[in-house]
Order: structure tokens, then sequence, then C-alpha cells
């Protein structure tokens, strides 16, 4: 998120032998990186998603704070306040804190689509964790003649939804687009065809384009209401940009799909542009485990995939 600041990210580390992942939520409400609140709503973090791991084969590392945009500034959870497996389960002598099922492979993930308050927005947690195998009768979360994964996970996502927790998305004006939540567009766009490793651009005249938010290089704009021709078939160029440049009342943005210059009509059309704000989770929905979002060996990048 381009022009996120003072935005807290709270990132939980495992590991599970030599394969390694990580969990993050943002918090909302709490902007003071060294304060009480932030550290307790870490704390609480911790535990609630240590009910999903083991112990034994699944480890909590380390769970640490960053604050968005200011680079190296970060709070870790002190090692004594992790949650401690005892006799191999996370339960730290407290039942509570009991595990929902037997971990077995951090290669696959239950995923938990949590909406928040921006109902444009879905975000997707995936935790990782397979039911014991002898137990599972399908890949959904209540397929199970044993321990219920799907109960382990809501009363997870029940904690995440009604915490300070939650996900940086886009905030976009209200309603159906009108010309009264948008800004008319002062002049056709002009088009720059593609050079060398720049991709074609298509620069975008608008007055004060602020409608919704503030358009800013790496900010997302959308444009409706364009009349154009070109010799491509199915091209759309109503839709969502990312601002490359602002400069005055030019906003430029690559359009890679873009092959020849298209012929623009009377009507230059409108420009919404989008806000940013971290939104509480407010409800979610289980899917059905899935192999994304693997775990991967922790000194490779994340998001790779490992056979480690």
């Amino acid at each position: 998120m381009p022009n996120l600041v003072n935005v807290i990210r709270v990132r939980m580390n495992f590991q599970s032998g030599n394969v390694g992942w990580s969990e993050s939520h943002f918090l909302n409400g709490i902007t003071d990186i060294t304060g009480v609140p932030c550290y307790t709503a870490m704390l609480n973090l911790a535990y609630a998603r240590a009910k999903l791991l083991d112990g034994a084969t699944a480890l909590m590392i380390y769970v640490v704070a960053s604050l968005e945009g200011i680079s190296r500034d970060v709070r870790y959870l002190a090692a004594a306040d992790l949650p401690i497996p005892s006799g191999g389960v996370y339960n730290g002598g407290n039942s509570s804190l009991q595990n929902g099922w037997g971990f077995l492979s951090p290669h696959v993930s239950w995923p938990i689509k949590l909406l928040d308050a921006n109902e444009n927005e879905i975000c997707i947690s995936y935790v990782a964790g397979y039911l014991t195998a002898t137990s599972a009768t399908g890949p959904g979360p209540y397929q199970s003649t044993g321990k219920l994964p799907g109960n382990a996970l809501t009363t997870y996502a029940d904690f995440l939804a009604t915490g300070p927790y939650g996900a940086a998305s886009r905030v976009w004006p209200v309603g159906v687009q009108t010309p009264t939540n948008s800004t008319v567009m002062t002049g056709q766009p002009t088009y720059t065809p593609a050079a060398g490793s720049v991709p074609p651009i298509l620069t975008f005249n608008v007055t004060n384009p602020g409608v919704g938010g503030t358009v800013i290089p790496g900010g997302y704009f959308r444009v409706w209401g364009l009349k154009y021709s070109a010799p491509q078939n199915r091209l759309r160029l109503n839709g969502t940009y990312q601002a490359q440049t602002v400069t005055g009342t030019a906003v430029t943005a690559y359009v890679p799909r873009l092959r020849a210059a298209p012929t623009f009509g009377l009507s230059p059309g409108y420009v919404q542009a989008s806000g940013y704000a971290i939104q509480d989770y407010s409800s979610f929905t289980l899917d059905p485990m899935t192999h994304r979002k693997r775990g991967v060996g922790s000194d490779r990048p994340r998001g790779r995939r490992s056979s480690a």
C-alpha cells in the first residue's frame, strides 16, 4: 500500500523442521508501536494462533510488529512471552490453549476468508496445518471423525473479527459510479507507445484527481465512462489503474495490453481515486484445504515453493 504511514503490521513466523512460513495482520486503531496496546495485541494474537499448532512438529519462532513506511522500526515479542509448548502441546499449562488438531504438514493450508468493513475486500488468511490423516474424511474443515478443524478455525477467526485486527484495503467512494462521486476528466487521454522495456502509457488529464482519495504514484484510481474505439478486439480501458506519475493534472499509467493508439470519443470519462485504510475484520467463511501458500525453507524467499 503506497501511502500507508504509522500503520502497524504484526507478523508471526513459524517453523516445521526446515520449512518456515509466516502469517501477518494489521492493527486497527493502534499506531504507537512502543505502547502497551500494541504489545498486548501481539501477545493475544500469538496465543490465539498457538491453538492451531501442536508444539512438537510446528513451532512459533517469533512475533514481530513493524511500522509501515519506516525501515527497521520493529518490536519483537519477548521470548519469555511467546507461547511455550509443554510435552509437545501448545497449552502452557492452560487447557484453553490446547491445539485444535494434530499438526501433520505445513504444505497445505486452511483458507479463512475474512471480510473486512470495506465490502469490496476479502482478505484470505492461510492457516498452515493438516488434520491427522486417520481422522480426515475429506478436504472440508468439518469432514473429520476426530477433532474438527472447523471448530478450531472458527475460534481463531472469531478472535480476529472481534479484536483490533484487520487488513489494508482500498476505499472507494460509496455506491455505483456517478458524476457526483467522481471527477470528470478535463480532456481526452493521450497514448504513448512502448519504448524498450517501458510498456505503453496512457496519460489521463483530470483536475484535482482526489474524489475518494488522492492519486499518488503507486496509488490506484479507476476510470469509467470513457468512450473509445481501437483495432484490438475485446479491449477494455475502463477499469482500475495504478498511477505511475502524477504531475499537476496529468496522471500516467502503464497499459501493457494496449498495442496501438485508440481513438477516443467525445466523452473523456470520469476518475475515482482510492484511499487506503486499515479495515477491521468483520466476518469470515471457511474453505476446504488447499495447496496454495505452501511452506518454504526458512532461508528462501517468501512465496516460493520448496521441496525441503
